[in-house]
């Protein structure tokens, strides 16, 4: 199972965010071979497990709608615990939940949702962002960095990303996220999950 190693960090405004995302996405294409991959819908549903709280093992179990020019993908997460304190390095699992010709998404998710309850396991929360992604090679290593925005709680984020398919990878890949996140100038560093941000929010 791959690692994701990845690190979130908050804008205080909309023109700061705005800025970031002009500049960023102008270096990345003219140093590193940075390549927009555009602009998609995201609205994630999460569970928690019937026999064991997610919240105290630090799991994550998510089903994410996806909107891409128009055309609609689902997906099932499982995200393992945390395992370090700087950055959000965990064990991910993303398998694609494809559509026949007979359904669409909507009805894909409601009978996923279905099955989900009917195992015990309980929807806590979702999540909707707006995300522009860029994907760029830094010292040979593809990564990913992803401008969200998230309308209910008026916030604007940048996510960076790496993949480690090992456990003997992590260490490099936590040195090459720190140092991407250095020279963005990227510096509000957000521990708490966008489930944990909204749902605050909320309360």
């Amino acid at each position: 199972m791959p690692f994701e190693v990845e690190q979130k960090f908050q804008f205080e405004s909309e023109k700061e965010f705005l800025d970031f995302s002009y500049s960023s996405l102008a270096v990345l294409q003219a140093r590193f071979s940075g390549k927009e991959l555009g602009v998609v819908e995201e609205t994630d549903v999460y569970y928690n497990h019937p026999s064991r709280d997610f919240v105290q093992t630090d799991e994550a179990l998510r089903i994410r709608h996806r909107i891409v020019e128009g055309k609609s993908q689902l997906r099932i997460t499982y995200k393992g615990p945390k395992l370090d304190a700087v950055t959000k390095t965990r064990k991910e699992l993303e398998l694609p939940l494809a559509v026949s010709a007979e359904e669409d998404c909507s009805e894909l998710k409601l009978k996923w949702d279905l099955l989900l309850q009917s195992l015990g396991f309980v929807p806590v929360g979702s999540v909707y962002k707006i995300r522009r992604k860029i994907r760029f090679v830094w010292d040979g290593v593809p990564v990913e960095l992803s401008l969200d925005r998230l309308p209910a709680i008026n916030g604007y984020f940048a996510e960076v990303e790496l993949i480690a398919q090992t456990e003997s990878d992590l260490d490099f890949c936590r040195a090459k996220l720190l140092q991407i996140a250095d020279s963005l100038k990227l510096v509000k560093v957000v521990k708490k999950s966008y489930l944990d941000l909204t749902l605050d929010h909320d309360n």
